[in-house]
């Protein structure tokens, strides 16, 4: 297999709502039992890693998409708007917890982000999805970084560099354009601060 197809599986974007979790409740300062900690790491895996996961296995086992990559634009839209809804049923179920609500923030801003995904596939245009994930975790490591009053420099700056090297691994593999690439990246980057802003600052 190749190296850009390793990395590609590695760093597949319905891993980082489970990682940004995790980074969540290690970053922050208030004390949250870990048997709940626990609980929602295990609900948000099993919404944005499990569920998505056997909803392509059911797409391609009734021929509905060719491939998992979901390599043409037709095949992405049905498996983006599921994602769209799954995303915004995690919002609502993390909003009215105060202590979750900068999670919800980071779970909001990868919902808001798909529906753009969403409308560029109906230009014929399927922007990366792994730079976007990556993009939306990279912010929000600054957003935790900010709020929490701590320094993140290291995992910030190792985002960024997975970022580049995803962000080539795409590209060398043919799966997107320059600017499919790197248009989901910066799309995640502000739609992640754009949202935080708006939620916790006006």
């Amino acid at each position: 297999m190749r190296l850009e197809k390793i990395v590609s599986y590695i760093f597949h974007p319905v891993l980082f709502g489970t990682i940004a979790t995790i980074f969540f409740f290690i970053f922050q300062p208030s004390f949250v039992p870990k048997s709940f900690q626990l609980s929602v790491i295990l609900v948000i895996f099993f919404s944005t890693y499990v569920i998505p996961v056997l909803f392509l296995f059911l797409l391609k086992s009734v021929k509905s998409i060719d491939s998992y990559h979901l390599v043409e634009v037709e095949e992405r839209k049905f498996p983006v708007f599921f994602f769209i809804a799954l995303n915004s049923l995690l919002v609502y179920r993390l909003f009215f917890y105060d202590n979750l609500r900068l999670l919800a923030v980071f779970f909001m801003a990868s919902a808001i982000s798909l529906v753009i995904v969403f409308l560029f596939l109906l230009k014929k245009i399927k922007l990366s999805l792994h730079t976007l994930g990556l993009g939306l975790f990279t912010s929000f490591l600054i957003v935790l970084s900010y709020h929490f009053k701590t320094r993140l420099l290291v995992p910030i700056s190792i985002a960024i560099l997975l970022s580049s090297i995803v962000a080539t691994a795409r590209l060398k593999l043919k799966a997107h354009t320059n600017f499919e690439a790197y248009f989901g990246f910066i799309l995640g980057i502000l739609m992640q601060i754009v949202v935080f802003l708006v939620i916790y600052k006006m």
